[in-house]
């Protein structure tokens, strides 16, 4: 890594026409007809709309829709009207302001008295899939301290959240049982669907690595699942919910293909956040039309353009993340903040001119040197998979129904390599990409290690 300190602060080089490009950007985003609900609700405000479009997993994704008894629990409005206590920024300049300050009272739900008095900032969608969802705790009380105490360890949320689930659904089938927990514990431990306590101990098990399920479960969610199939000689990896080997966010991908794609790809491993995108989950033709010339990625539950659209995204994202600006308002409705009013408010704050198109290739590069770290260690197209349970178990509800990740993954994977301008059968990449990037120094270093195509 490569690490700059300065004193001295950032010349603006036009200032007046930033902050007017600054007042067009600021115009263009209270255009978004998602700011209302953002603006109340944040990441929250997402369990609502995938209740309606598919996109919830329930118990570690055995099923593709949490039931609504239980998803009033886990609904953003709950939260607002029981715990909320403020809205919060994570910076001084944001326009929408996504997320909330909380307190517990202890006598909003019937888990809350448990944490009675504990305050922060609030959950995200994330902690309500995990714990709410996948767990099956419908308790917003409860999702909220588990994501207090996800920080305290310092725990990836995909991680250990992913892992409890996993565990849910080994004692659910059998798999493991009390004497099992009892040996790992050091005491006896049951992991029914909906048990908060468990979740708390699993925790500081993990936290403190007391025992031996903490030390099982240290590494991850894949390890840990080779570690109990030595133990219990029998198979678990079809319980598992994994991309590229590593936990994530836990929601319905199956029918939503370009999610899948990324899931699979993602050079972090599994990020939901990496080619970050909504052309199928909201049915986004204009920005296929935008990116392709063809309406086809925004059609919903279907595969088409959806390996494109993958790779284009990935680029798109990178971008952004260079320019430091929020990928919440920027890639998800492309349309109202294109590349090209960030290329002019690039040029007034640097005086360095720079077209759209060398945006997005500044994010293409940036794609490369991930994926020739990646390459490097050897990661191939082998690794770019996702779980058994996504690849051959249907979607159980809604549109989507019946849809599964074998069906489509291969066929999109080629579309998503061809794209990015990579070897479909290896994944590598070529010395002609590379070099039309100014990447030549990248593929000499490939090269040498045999992971260039």
């Amino acid at each position: 890594a490569i690490a700059a300190r300065g004193s001295r602060g950032v010349p603006v080089y036009n200032a007046p026409e930033f902050l007017e490009i600054t007042r067009e950007i600021f115009q263009r985003l209270e255009t978004d007809p998602t700011n209302e609900g953002f603006r109340k609700h944040g990441t929250l405000g997402i369990a609502g709309f995938y209740d309606r479009i598919g996109g919830n997993a329930y118990r570690n994704n055995q099923f593709s829709k949490v039931p609504d008894e239980k998803m009033k629990k886990l609904h953003a409005n709950w939260f607002a009207q029981h715990l909320k206590t403020a809205d919060l920024s994570c910076s001084p300049g944001c326009t929408i302001g996504c997320g909330h300050k909380y307190y517990i009272q202890g006598n909003e739900s019937e888990l809350a008295r448990s944490y009675s008095g504990e305050k922060g900032e609030g959950p995200e969608y994330f902690s309500i899939a995990t714990f709410g969802m996948g767990c099956d705790i419908p308790d917003l009380a409860a999702v909220t301290h588990f994501q207090r105490q996800c920080n305290f360890y310092g725990f990836d949320i995909g991680e250990i959240g992913g892992i409890i689930p996993f565990l849910m659904e080994l004692w659910e089938k059998g798999v493991i049982d009390g004497k099992d927990t009892e040996n790992w514990c050091g005491e006896p431990l049951s992991l029914n669907w909906g048990n908060a306590d468990a979740v708390e101990k699993i925790m500081s098990y993990v936290g403190y690595q007391k025992n031996e399920m903490g030390k099982i479960l240290k590494d991850g969610m894949a390890k840990a699942a080779n570690k109990i199939m030595e133990q219990k000689d029998r198979p678990v990896h079809q319980y598992l919910i994994t991309g590229k080997g590593g936990g994530t966010v836990h929601e319905e991908i199956r029918c939503f293909p370009v999610w899948a794609v990324n899931f699979a790809v993602s050079s972090r491993g599994c990020d939901h956040l990496k080619g970050l995108n909504m052309l199928d989950k909201a049915f986004r033709k204009d920005i296929s039309v935008s990116w392709f010339g063809r309406p086809e990625a925004g059609h919903g539950y279907c595969p088409d353009l959806k390996g494109m659209a993958a790779a284009h995204a990935e680029n798109y994202v990178a971008a952004l993340n260079a320019l430091g600006v929020c990928v919440f308002r920027t890639a998800t409705n492309p349309q109202i903040v294109p590349l090209e009013v960030l290329s002019r408010a690039y040029f007034a704050l640097t005086g360095i001119p720079v077209s759209p198109e060398e945006l997005y290739h500044a994010g293409e590069r940036i794609g490369n040197i991930e994926k020739a770290f990646n390459s490097r260690l050897g990661l191939r197209r082998t690794d770019d998979k996702l779980s058994q349970r996504w690849m051959e178990e249907p979607v159980t509800w809604g549109q989507g129904k019946g849809m599964k990740a074998a069906d489509y993954l291969e066929q999109l994977l080629d579309e998503y390599y061809e794209y990015h301008g990579w070897d479909k059968k290896t994944s590598l990449q070529t010395a002609g990409k590379l070099k039309d990037l100014d990447m030549a120094e990248v593929a000499a270093v490939l090269d040498r290690e045999g992971a260039l195509s």
